[in-house]
């Protein structure tokens, strides 16, 4: 969840200074994440 949280702040900085690239991948990774992370929760 702490990684997920600083995908989030490092997003908002990028958005912040109009870095579209890197928005994108960040946005890549945090939908990797939460997927991974519901998989999980599922599995419980």
């Amino acid at each position: 969840m702490q990684a997920l949280a600083m995908l989030r702040y490092q997003l908002e900085r990028y958005q912040t200074m109009k870095n579209g690239l890197m928005c994108q991948m960040l946005n890549a990774k945090i939908r990797r994440l939460e997927g991974s992370l519901n998989a999980i929760a599922g599995a419980h």
